[in-house]
């Protein structure tokens, strides 16, 4: 294979079982490289780590602690997260990551990276990034911003890219722009990568249109909203849900962006705790309403939708595909 006339661009992505809005981002950061570079050789690689379940001899030991008085609980759940420290250590020291051998141009990454709980120095995937840079590889932070951007996080995180210097920021809000743009060689105010979904998908022909979803992850559907025949339930991940998913008819799941994005394309509204939900909603002409005021929610004001913590929004065509083209713009000259 000959790799040394193209451009070799990693997509440090991964973790669609634990929320799929990650796949959304990741297959929009792959379609804004390709319009940007079309020659390039892409490649998606896996920063998830791996999760080791409980063993049979834990789960029955944990099982024995919840049967215990409150009073002896804690003593012998100190115990329990020992062991399982011990078994994360243990699963990173000796876990093999397609990561550490992928010889790249560049590395790019998109998301909530401007976070402490990323960028530490116990975190691995710093460790990874290490590797990348030391074998060549720019470091491009393609649409993101922080998590809660409260000072600790803020401090954290301008310590390390002092210490590792990556080369591009393209900011997916005005406030992850203006703390960090000093810390990389190159900057832009731009978008979230996956405003780019819809140049790389075609919704498929839908017997059903018009209908309203609901995708509430982090709290119980809100009072206010009705549920119906016509409503849909979506959620983004099974881990972390407080309540049973399957408690409504019409609750729906699955392992692949692409049927997530077929229900999206063809919804008339949504209602979510979820910023990734709401997204393709309007990308593909739907209205969406954001029910949970996350700083992360901060990336719709990118496109005109600054409203969607406080009412239904659509988004205008016009100002996103400016936007748009001038990121492809940026990256353009970044890549090249």
């Amino acid at each position: 294979m000959n790799y040394t006339n193209k451009k070799n661009i990693v997509i440090y992505g991964g973790g669609w079982s634990h929320n799929i809005g990650n796949a959304f981002l990741q297959l929009g950061s792959i379609e804004s490289v390709r319009n940007s570079c079309p020659d390039a050789n892409i490649y998606l690689v896996n920063s998830n780590n791996v999760t080791v379940p409980p063993s049979i001899k834990m789960k029955i030991i944990l099982k024995a602690i919840n049967k215990l008085p409150r009073s002896l609980r804690g003593v012998f759940a100190s115990y329990w997260l020992k062991s399982h420290k011990q078994q994360t250590e243990r699963t990173h020291k000796n876990s093999l990551r397609i990561a550490d051998f992928l010889l790249a141009d560049y590395v790019l990454i998109s998301g909530s990276w401007l976070a402490e709980q990323y960028l530490n120095s116990g975190s691995i995937h710093l460790d990874i990034f290490k590797k990348f840079m030391k074998n060549g590889a720019k470091l491009v932070f393609n649409g993101v911003s922080g998590f809660t951007y409260e000072d600790k996080e803020i401090s954290a995180v301008r310590s390390t890219l002092e210490m590792i210097k990556p080369h591009a920021l393209i900011a997916r809000d005005k406030k992850a722009f203006e703390l960090y743009k000093d810390y990389f060689e190159r900057s832009y105010d731009g978008i979230d990568a996956a405003f780019f979904l819809n140049d790389c998908f075609q919704p498929p022909q839908f017997a059903k249109s018009g209908y309203k979803i609901y995708c509430f992850d982090k709290m119980k559907i809100p009072s206010e909203l009705k549920m119906n025949d016509n409503a849909i339930i979506t959620h983004h991940s099974f881990y972390g849900l407080k309540q049973d998913p399957f408690v409504h008819p019409n609750t729906f799941f699955s392992e692949t962006p692409d049927d997530y994005l077929a229900l999206y394309a063809h919804c008339g509204e949504i209602h979510s705790d979820r910023v990734h939900a709401c997204l393709p909603v309007l990308l593909f002409g739907g209205k969406a309403q954001m029910h949970y005021d996350a700083p992360r929610a901060e990336l719709f004001k990118q496109v005109g939708c600054e409203g969607i913590t406080e009412r239904l929004v659509s988004l205008d065509r016009n100002i996103l595909k400016d936007k748009k083209l001038k990121q492809i713009d940026f990256l353009s000259k970044l890549l090249t």
